[in-house]
């Protein structure tokens, strides 16, 4: 069944709902909710006569605006749209993605490639299979990135997080610690819903499975530096935006000509914070590369670092090849504690019980 639903920044209802166990979401392109609610039946007559035969072809740009319509990033799509075009999902294998990487980036790096043709092309068929529309798959992609991964030191992280003392948004704090604690993604961390999905008596968060980049819901365990930081938000408990810009209202995104969605507002408060603290190149999604790299110093352990940062792939390897026993050592010295035995003794009440301290 689909309902109308807002969706933040559109003027349009979203259909939203599923149709024999598939996930959809949709513009009902309807700015009137009771038209809307019309629309959202349409929607879903329209979905299960497709879903009868699911071998029926699908072209490459029905793909691309069903993606944009539930809410892709359009950054690269027009050069994909004019090279695929109405070519069947169905056609797209490792072939014709390495003719189309010889075609639109001839001179491109692996990274490059990857960024601006595996990766989308691979989320537009992702979305397409989850709506039973074609068969999912991988690609072989391209190797030799030898980009450098970013990462902080913890003394950088102490600096980032001092410098976020000092700006006039009293989030800032709680949520730059978050996020080189805990590893999240800036989107999934600026959705989370105070009341919600949040349990600070227990110590997690819950990330649900529309605000995650793999669309799966996700348990995040809450390391006591993290912990803490959260409990002085006002907002605990509070029904809306777990973390707000200065005037208490959600943070909005920036949205550039093309469509693609960048910072916004996060961008300039958090590059502002970087500033003061005298660091470059560090982003929020720096904070995730630092978060995985003491994680791993720390763990060695691949399953809770995939698992919990939310990768479905061997992303998290790149992170493995960086991490030493001494960074985890330095972080563990400055309260960035994320060894299993110690997350086992985090269970109890932080208002009526002390959290227990790690045995020698």
């Amino acid at each position: 069944m689909l309902k109308p639903v807002k969706r933040k920044n559109s003027p349009y209802w979203i259909a939203r709902g599923s149709i024999n166990g598939n996930r959809i979401e949709v513009s009902t392109k309807e700015k009137d909710f009771q038209k809307a609610r019309a629309a959202c039946i349409h929607i879903a007559a329209e979905y299960a006569s497709n879903q009868a035969d699911k071998n029926a072809p699908i072209t490459f740009r029905q793909a691309l605006i069903d993606y944009i319509n539930q809410g892709g990033e359009r950054r690269y799509l027009p050069k994909l749209e004019a090279h695929f075009g109405d070519m069947q999902l169905n056609e797209i294998d490792n072939r014709t993605m390495n003719f189309a990487a010889n075609r639109l980036y001839p001179s491109a790096k692996p990274a490059t490639i990857n960024r601006q043709l595996y990766t989308p092309v691979s989320a537009i068929i992702r979305t397409a299979a989850r709506d039973g529309l074609c068969q999912p798959r991988e690609f072989k992609r391209p190797k030799g990135d030898n980009v450098r991964t970013r990462f902080m030191t913890p003394q950088e992280a102490e600096r980032l997080i001092a410098a976020a003392h000092q700006c006039r948004n009293g989030f800032m704090p709680a949520l730059v610690t978050f996020l080189i604690g805990q590893g999240c993604r800036i989107g999934e961390t600026l959705k989370i819903n105070g009341r919600d999905d949040v349990n600070l008596d227990m110590g997690y968060v819950i990330l649900r499975p529309g605000n995650t980049k793999s669309g799966r819901e996700r348990r995040i365990n809450l390391i006591p530096r993290a912990r803490a930081a959260l409990s002085t938000l006002p907002t605990i408990s509070i029904n809306g935006p777990l973390f707000r810009n200065e005037r208490g209202l959600p943070y909005s995104a920036g949205v550039a000509p093309d469509g693609s969605k960048r910072g916004g507002q996060i961008q300039a408060v958090f590059s502002g914070c970087v500033k003061r603290a005298g660091l470059e190149g560090v982003t929020p999604h720096i904070c995730r590369h630092t978060w995985a790299t003491w994680f791993y110093s720390q763990t060695r352990d691949p399953l809770r670092l995939k698992a919990e940062g939310g990768w479905e792939k061997d992303l998290w390897e790149r992170y493995a090849k960086l991490a030493v026993p001494q960074l985890g050592a330095d972080a563990r010295a400055h309260g960035w504690e994320f060894e299993q035995q110690y997350m086992a003794k985090m269970g109890e009440k932080m208002g009526g019980f002390a959290i227990k301290a790690k045995k020698q």
